[in-house]
């Protein structure tokens, strides 16, 4: 069914009031959920955004396997399996197919969570931006995977992979003998992912002459596959995701402002991993995790000045060099916990040259002790379900001195979390 660490104050799985009390025995033996005796939604994502609504929901571990089981457990559509037909210009990798997670605690994180919950119940065209590392494609599929078409195939294809003599080919398809080379017919994208949702990753890399090809389709809802002589009507969701700034390309002439429009419906923008570095501890422990499971080890944690390292690093990778950084650390540690020799040179280099005194300037001291501060205030918060009064406590510290030690760390918590 999946995981959610947190405590039962901390978070609530809202349920169908004629499933509550099935479900509820199915995760008695989960303390971590607390399920109450709802009224009825029509979908889970209904449920998911009155769940992100509460003040109470700050740490939270969204995937696959637990949107599946409870839609499973609640008799609603759910994903058996992905539909994808594999090509080389598919854009998953297997990470993402093995199951999708959205990890975080920071205010961003939380408000891109109630975008997913509020749009995905809806048949909108949604634009994902951000830096690559970011999540693009696991935003996508979340939202798929929320919707009233997750039974349906959820087909990706990587615009930037695909050579523009064959695009049009590769999304609309093609009737044997319409080229050298065509054997058989072929679907085309579009067409597999008819009642269903088509991802176009790095929409910012087709070609002018896919973008008119691609207004059309979204314009008439129905694709001409290349020799044939009817159009067919496709019925599809489309996400797109982009690097770039597509108002950039609109203005530099490299994207059409009229495409831009039919694909920016609901745009959601991803910030880098350095601009939420609250969210770094909560991402190393799930890929952790997650290594742990592949590696067959039992890594307990990361020692305090393994976590200044990471937290002190601007990921230019984002989360994607965070989780490659945790699965290298894994490979490496043999103690119980991953010290700071276990990082990758780049990153244990700056901690070996602190404690040698090589480069005394790379970060003192003082540097190191504020960064482990932080990460043991956050921690205390997670384990208090995000509530600075327990929080307080568990440190042992003034209650009306703990919004001091807050501002000092820079860590914003919304004004309602129990103080």
């Amino acid at each position: 069914m999946g995981e959610v660490k947190s405590s039962k104050s901390a978070i609530r799985i809202l349920v169908l009031q004629k499933n509550a009390a099935k479900l509820k025995a199915l995760l008695q033996t989960q303390r971590s959920y607390t399920v109450p005796n709802l009224s009825e939604y029509e979908t889970p994502v209904h449920a998911l955004h009155d769940l992100l609504s509460q003040d109470c929901c700050e740490a939270f571990v969204l995937d696959r396997e637990l949107l599946c089981g409870l839609m499973r457990e609640l008799r609603l559509p759910e994903k058996e399996s992905d539909h994808r037909n594999h090509s080389p210009y598919d854009s998953g990798t297997d990470s993402v197919e093995v199951g999708q997670q959205l990890v975080g605690s920071s205010r961003c994180m939380r408000a891109i969570l109630r975008q997913i919950a509020t749009v995905a119940s809806t048949e909108s065209n949604v634009l994902i931006q951000g830096d690559s590392g970011t999540g693009k494609e696991v935003v996508a599929r979340t939202i798929h995977a929320c919707s009233r078409r997750s039974k349906a195939p959820f087909v990706s294809i990587n615009c930037a992979a695909v050579p523009e003599s064959l695009l049009e080919s590769e999304l609309f398809g093609h009737v044997k003998g319409a080229f050298t080379g065509a054997f058989r017919d072929y679907k085309g994208r579009f067409k597999q992912a008819d009642g269903g949702t088509i991802l176009l990753d790095e929409i910012c890399s087709m070609p002018l002459s896919g973008q008119v090809k691609l207004l059309r389709v979204l314009q008439e809802k129905e694709v001409l596959p290349i020799g044939g002589t009817k159009a067919v009507r496709v019925n599809v969701r489309v996400i797109a995701t982009t690097n770039r700034n597509l108002l950039d390309a609109v203005k530099a002439g490299t994207f059409r402002e009229d495409l831009y429009y039919r694909l920016s419906v609901f745009p959601i923008y991803l910030p880098p991993l350095r601009e939420r570095k609250e969210d770094i501890p909560l991402l190393a422990r799930h890929f952790l995790k997650k290594f742990n499971r592949k590696s067959n080890k039992s890594i307990q944690g990361f020692y305090p000045e393994t976590l200044a390292l990471l937290m002190a690093h601007d990921w230019p990778g984002n989360v994607r060099e965070l989780e490659n950084t945790v699965e290298y650390a894994v490979i490496v540690e043999r103690g119980r916990y991953i010290s700071p020799s276990s990082l990758p040179p780049h990153l244990s280099r700056n901690y070996f040259s602190v404690t040698q005194k090589a480069n005394p300037d790379a970060m003192g001291l003082k540097e190191i002790l504020s960064l482990v501060e932080k990460q043991i205030i956050l921690e205390a918060l997670e384990r208090a379900g995000w509530v600075k009064k327990k929080a307080a406590e568990i440190l042992r510290i003034d209650p009306r001195n703990f919004n001091y030690y807050l501002m000092k760390n820079n860590i914003d918590l919304d004004d309602d979390n129990g103080m």
